[in-house]
């Protein structure tokens, strides 16, 4: 069996304006209000059920009240992130209000919805934010523990008479809307038909299910195949992540780690060596970004994090091994890339595609969030996976580096997205990096170790059963984070 990374990566691996959970319940609540207004995104007509508004221009309505109803992870990685362009202002409210002003242009950028938002407009999302309630769902056994529901109540200015609510779904992905639905207390309503089955599901069923019955030996093989389209996809996410970490270290916000420990190495108190200068890119790019950057990063398996985790390490390790990539890009670019160049350049571009095809493997069999980080576990096994191709092309220290990754890190809890994200990105850094070349000495944690199965597929199984078995954990998370807002 094998899966085709061109759907998977058109899936997975997304451009991301800001941390994706807040941007989510943008979209839902943008949905909503524009499905109220009968402006649908022509990429969901005909897939799910929507019903929409058919007389109303945004003039005519003044909205009431915004209801968010989340799933555990969600609320948590929403909770202290920093947003762009909110001005500084964090939270679930905030985001839900830009939401309003906000509206996707392209599929496949719903992500990066914020990047419409008019500077204009800030402060009427500011003034929204008081009429946002939020609500905790119940945790549904076995989902993917995503889930918003933004439901929008508004009025019409002329005629207090007529109201209306809009309301916007979206389960199992960040941006996978399930209905749009308008209530008119007068009736005038349409409806787009959709099929009985809607065919993007069952793709995204197929991917999962195909990439799950994979062996990491078979991922290893199939990126000798890589098409041109995930190519590309990865030379844009070397682009896109490397502008922002350099933007991060010029212009250090947050926590300032990457920053601070360039600091320190220049002190002499760190070594110049590939852990540090992995450790420094990584860090200054999440340092920004959870502090709400308007520049943009390209995800992976719905999360900006872990697919700067899967990405910067492995740019890191191939500049200290003298590959010029930015120079490789500019060459690439302007068509003149010489054979060996070429060369440097495919090897590191199937790095970081088995890098980010193992962080979706993981993801397909953990789901998308829980009470572990996924930045450090799935996406820091995803780099030490393509560290390791790229130093050895062996698959066999592949599989090791894995089994070291998971015999080190796996347990490290996720407590929500915010600005001390930066450390746990440095420990995915330094596991990911001491992983790959332990493995290239032969070293692999053997299987009679705690959760280490007998070969590397085992381990994987394993470890989605640790993140299955964390609801209490999670629930205990949640209920410190609630109390520390009350």
């Amino acid at each position: 069996m094998s899966v085709d990374i061109s759907q998977l990566f058109a899936r997975e691996i997304k451009p991301s304006f800001g941390c994706t959970e807040p941007v989510a319940i943008g979209y839902a609540t943008s949905l909503a209000y524009n499905t109220i207004l009968g402006r649908i995104p022509s990429w969901l007509k005909g897939k799910i059920p929507i019903t929409y508004a058919t007389d109303l221009h945004p003039q005519d309505v003044e909205i009431n009240k915004i209801e968010i109803s989340l799933s555990q992870g969600i609320f948590k990685n929403s909770l202290a992130v920093g947003i762009p362009r909110a001005e500084g202002d964090k939270g679930i409210a905030i985001a839900a209000a830009m939401g309003i002003f906000s509206f996707p242009q392209e599929e496949g950028e719903e992500l990066a919805l914020f990047h419409t938002l008019k500077p204009e407009d800030m402060n009427k999302a500011k003034l929204l934010t008081t009429k946002v309630s939020i609500h905790l769902l119940g945790a549904q056994e076995k989902n993917s523990n995503i889930q918003i529901q933004a439901l929008v109540r508004a009025t019409h200015k002329h005629d207090p008479r007529r109201t209306f609510s809009g309301t916007a779904t979206i389960a199992e992905t960040h941006s996978n809307v399930t209905s749009l639905h308008v209530q008119d207390s007068l009736g005038h309503i349409a409806k787009i038909p959709h099929g009985k089955k809607t065919t993007v599901t069952e793709r995204n069923n197929d991917i999962i299910e195909s990439l799950k019955a994979m062996t990491i030996s078979e991922l290893t093989a199939a990126i000798n195949y890589l098409p041109d389209s995930a190519t590309e996809k990865m030379l844009e996410m070397i682009e896109m992540n490397m502008a922002i970490s350099e933007e991060g270290l010029r212009r250090p916000r947050g926590l300032k780690i990457g920053a601070n420990l360039n600091a320190l190495m220049s002190e002499g108190y760190l070594g110049n060596d590939l852990i540090t200068s992995a450790q420094i890119m990584l860090a200054s790019a999440s340092d920004i970004r959870m502090s709400g950057s308007d520049l943009p990063v390209m995800s992976c398996a719905g999360s900006g994090n872990q697919g700067l985790t899967a990405s910067l390490p492995l740019i890191a390790i191939a500049q200290k091994y003298n590959y010029n990539v930015k120079d490789l890009l500019r060459k690439q670019h302007g068509g003149h890339l010489p054979a060996t160049d070429k060369t440097k350049l495919n090897k590191l571009t199937k790095a970081l595609a088995l890098s980010n095809i193992i962080t979706c493997y993981m993801t397909y069999h953990t789901g998308y969030l829980s009470a572990l980080c996924g930045c450090t576990i799935k996406a820091g096994i995803g780099a030490a996976a393509g560290i390791t191709y790229l130093l050895t092309e062996s698959t066999q220290c592949v599989e090791d580096a894995i089994q070291n990754m998971a015999g080190n890190v796996t347990g490290i809890i996720c407590d929500g997205g915010k600005e001390g994200c930066s450390l746990k990105l440095t420990t995915a850094a330094s596991a990911a990096i001491q992983s790959a070349l332990l493995s290239t000495k032969g070293v692999q944690i053997p299987s009679d170790n705690g959760i280490i199965g007998k070969n590397v597929e085992e381990t994987i199984h394993n470890i989605g059963r640790i993140y299955h078995s964390m609801k209490a954990a999670d629930d205990e998370i949640i209920q410190i984070m609630i109390e520390k807002t009350s």
